[in-house]
């Protein structure tokens, strides 16, 4: 029976490995595990396994979680292989809780798909290991697990999950047959025949009716048994299978036995032999066929034939003793190397992650600095463009200053100009003349002189904008009016204006409230902001 589940745990993981086209996996992935699990059933494990510990550091390195998770799975394989079950469980555990951390991470439908399934192998994985060890209750728990994963409707994977529920009821078939409830395990096979009706195709149909023959065996109903090997026979025959078909006839061997068939039953057994005697790879088989011989031989009181097959049989015991003991051995020593590999690759991973983050840091640092440098650069700017706007500002107001010193000054000049002529009276008719001669001319330089146009025109040409839109208003503005913008704008107080104008203060805030009036402002509007934004 062990034969059995060991085929449909190979078979139920190729549905998971090679079943992935759809899913847009790695072709690498697929290839590297598919020549992995041929390197399993050749018996080539400790290729094997060097295999996987490189497929394990490639998708480590590459962070390629669900690699890692098919590794894990072929690795817990290859333990199985070799009969160390403790360790296989625990990688198919370890593969479990990387599932669980891949599921969150995946969103598509088919990804999905595809970690149900592989749960479902797992957990079927796990089952088969402690049927392996004879814990047939614990097996039937993660059966039934694996069933839950594989209880889908979905049309697009469903082909897939019918094969895993296949092999699931299989295996749970041979694990009921090894606890003796031979209905329970009837039952699964009546399952499985009806999910796949008359499309029951090889290997599954062979491994059906070896499990029909146990029910057989058990049930003592050996003609019965021996039809259905027969046809198990002639079925791995028809497909070239000899892995299974030696298989078989042991199987065979062992009902001509029990049915009295001595000589057959020998015959069978030494032909099997024959076919397996000089190939090291097939020593199980050959232990079988010669403790069943052995066993045949001590019963007829053959003690010389008996003891000759015994001494063949002790020393295929030693070598696969040996054998187990070496791949022990090797076994225990690749999975240090593995668990180095883990932690190499673990630190490799921790490393790669601090120096992400100390470049994330430095480009950060570097972002920081460069804002900081614009910041600065543009408070530079902008303190310059005040300074700027300052100078601008005071040089209008000195302007405005020494034009106003300059009217003052050519007022002052016609005052006096005034004052002489009412007093010419008082001088000679000599004198007269040449005062008037000389009040002449400063009266005609004083003329000549218009304060008020030159210091427009100076205005203008320092902020040609403000007249442009001062002279764009709506209203006409009378010349003193554009003369108090222009006062105003240049910041100056109504106490400032006052002492240029030679008007009271009183007189130039009327004269401000008259200009706010014509030009419309609402009374919650500042005439000095509103000049000052034109």
């Amino acid at each position: 029976m062990k034969y059995v589940i060991v085929f449909c745990w190979f078979c139920s993981f190729t549905i998971v490995a090679f079943s992935q086209e759809n899913d847009k996996i790695d072709p690498s992935i697929e290839f590297s595990i598919k020549d992995i699990y041929k390197d399993i059933n050749d018996d080539k494990l400790t290729l094997a396994w060097r295999k996987s510990l490189i497929k394990h550091q490639e998708f480590s390195q590459k962070d390629d979680l669900k690699g890692i998770i098919i590794v894990l799975n072929c690795q817990g394989a290859i333990h199985t292989a070799r009969g160390n079950e403790t360790d296989a469980v625990e990688l198919y555990i370890k593969a479990l809780s990387l599932v669980d951390d891949y599921d969150s991470s995946v969103s598509s439908k088919i990804s999905k798909s595809w970690l149900r399934n592989i749960k479902g192998t797992l957990h079927m994985n796990i089952g088969n290991s402690y049927y392996h060890v004879a814990e047939f209750e614990t097996s039937m728990k993660h059966y039934e697990q694996a069933l839950v994963y594989n209880n889908v409707s979905d049309t697009m994977t469903e082909s897939t999950f019918l094969g895993s529920r296949v092999f699931t009821y299989l295996n749970m078939a041979g694990a009921y047959i090894e606890m003796d409830q031979i209905d329970s395990a009837e039952a699964k096979i009546s399952m499985i025949y009806q999910m796949l009706g008359d499309s029951i195709y090889y290997p599954i149909n062979t491994s059906i009716k070896k499990i029909q023959c146990w029910v057989f065996i058990l049930r003592e109903e050996y003609d019965k048994a021996l039809s259905v090997i027969e046809q198990a026979i002639a079925l791995d025959e028809l497909n070239g299978n000899l892995l299974r078909l030696e298989h078989s006839k042991i199987v065979k061997g062992e009902i001509l036995y029990r049915l009295g068939e001595e000589k057959q039953a020998i015959a069978l057994f030494i032909d099997c032999l024959s076919q397996v005697r000089d190939d090291k790879d097939k020593l199980a088989y050959k232990r079988e066929c010669l403790t069943f011989l052995y066993e045949i031989y001590v019963a007829q009181n053959d003690s010389l034939t008996a003891l000759s097959y015994l001494i063949d049989l002790n020393e295929v015991k030693d070598t696969l003793n040996k054998r187990n003991s070496q791949s022990k051995i090797e076994s225990i020593l690749l999975s240090q190397k593995f668990k180095t590999l883990e932690l190499d690759a673990a630190r490799s991973n921790k490393e790669a992650k601090i120096e992400e983050e100390k470049r994330k840091l430095k480009s950060a640092l570097m972002g920081v600095s460069f804002v900081l440098i614009l910041l600065i650069v543009l408070f530079i700017g902008v303190q310059m463009r005040k300074k700027f706007k300052r100078s601008i500002l005071s040089g209008k107001k000195e302007m405005a200053y020494s034009s106003t010193q300059l009217a003052s000054k050519n007022m002052a000049i016609n005052s006096a100009i005034s004052k002489l002529e009412a007093h010419l009276s008082c001088f000679s008719e000599n004198d007269n003349v040449q005062i008037k001669g000389s009040l002449n001319d400063l009266r005609s330089e004083t003329k000549n002189n218009d304060f008020w146009e030159d210091f427009a025109i100076r205005f203008k040409d320092a902020d040609p904008q403000f007249y442009k839109n001062l002279l764009s208003l709506p209203v006409a503005l009378s010349k003193s009016e554009v003369r108090l913008c222009t006062f105003i704008k240049l910041n100056f107080t109504s106490k400032e204006i006052s002492s240029i104008t030679k008007q009271s203060v009183n007189s130039i805030n009327v004269a401000k409230h008259r200009l706010k009036s014509k030009i419309e402002l609402a009374q919650e509007q500042n005439l000095n902001d509103y000049l000052n934004s034109l």
